[in-house]
This record gives structure tokens, sequence and C-alpha cells, in this order.
């Protein structure tokens, strides 16, 4: 009587067992990224929640049909910080050998182009020599292709030139990037205002 317990406590254990490792054993998963070049492949897999994803004890066949259902937009939104606004994606899921394959052909297309700028200080520092020569440096020119990268640093630029020049509190009063897909143009407009000008007071050593 008890050698039938032991067997069928033993049993139940190894039902138990085998019933979690199935619940947690991770799924299969290859995501593969064609059409692009390396840097818009590599922030497009970083954007991709199935590429995080992979490898997860908690992804399971429904989250990986959930997750690409997403693949898109999260496509679209890694190519426009480079300036492409009117992606087109061609994707596909699949299970092949029990090993879900998503796969996704990207066409860029054209990227926008920057047709006008309005760059301008403002305020106390506005005419100041070196600041209108941190203007004229700005690195994204009329023709250039958007980029949010150079935008970002040619911004963080103008607010260290006037700060070098003790304007400590200068302040971007304007900043925009007008973007219009359907024509592929771009409008910057970006007004730092200088604020007043610090200097140095009386220096007392003790």
């Amino acid at each position: 009587m008890r050698r039938g317990v032991c067997f069928r406590y033993s049993l139940a254990l190894l039902l138990a067992f085998t019933v979690q490792s199935h619940l947690h054993a991770r799924v299969p998963l290859t995501v593969q990224v064609e059409g692009v070049d390396s840097a818009l492949r590599a922030n497009v897999l970083a954007f991709l929640s199935l590429e995080q994803r992979k490898g997860e004890e908690d992804l399971t066949d429904r989250w990986v049909k959930i997750l690409h259902r997403g693949a898109d937009e999260e496509i679209k939104a890694a190519l426009a910080p480079f300036g492409y606004y009117n992606v087109v994606v061609e994707s596909s899921l699949k299970q092949d050998n029990g090993r879900w394959v998503a796969h996704y052909l990207i066409d860029p297309g054209e990227p926008v182009r920057v047709v006008g700028r309005d760059l301008q200080f403002v305020g106390e520092g506005a005419q100041m020599p070196e600041l209108v020569s941190a203007l004229a440096a700005f690195p994204v020119d009329r023709g250039d292709q958007l980029d949010d990268a150079r935008y970002e640093k040619g911004k963080a630029d103008l607010l260290f030139a006037a700060r070098r020049l003790g304007f400590v509190k200068a302040e971007p009063a304007v900043a925009k990037v007008l973007v219009e897909p359907e024509s592929n143009t771009a409008n910057i407009v970006l007004h730092i205002d200088t604020g007043p000008r610090y200097y140095i007071g009386d220096v007392r050593f003790h």
C-alpha cells in the first residue's frame, strides 16, 4: 500500500515538473531585418520589441504574435530620427520546424530634406560676433538630410556658445522641426534667448 502511495506521489511531482518546464520553456525565435544599412538596421533592432524580448522565459506564442503586429510602427519610429518618414515595411511571421521566424523587408523611401532654417539668437547677446559665428556653423544646412542627432548637437553647441560667454541662463525660446512627409521636406526654427549676461563680482580671499 505504501509503495502505491509513493508511486502516485512521485508521478504527480513528475507531471507538475513537466508542466512547469513547458510553461517556462523559451519560445525559439529569429528576427530578420533587410533593406537598410547597418546603422539603420541596428536602430530598428533596438526598437523592435520582438528582438528585445527574444529569449525571455515568459515570451509565449501568443505574445510573439501580438508583438509582431506592432512591429511596423516600431520600425517607422526607429527610422524617423534619420529623416525617413515614408517607410514601407513588408512583414511576415511563420513557424519553421518549431521556430518562429519574423521577417521584415524595409523600404525606407526618400529621406526628408531641410528646405528652410530660421536660426537666431535673441536677447542681450544676439549681435555678439561669437554667437553670429556659432549660428553660421550650425551642422544642418538647407539641402541636407534631416538628422535628429545632428540637429540636437547643433542646438547644444549654440547653448554652449552662449553660456561660455556669460549668458548662463540661455535657453531655447522656440525649437521646432516642422516636417512635411508628403513632400519630404522640413523647416528648422530655432531661437535661442541669451538672457542677461553675468559678470564676476568682487573676489575676496580669506
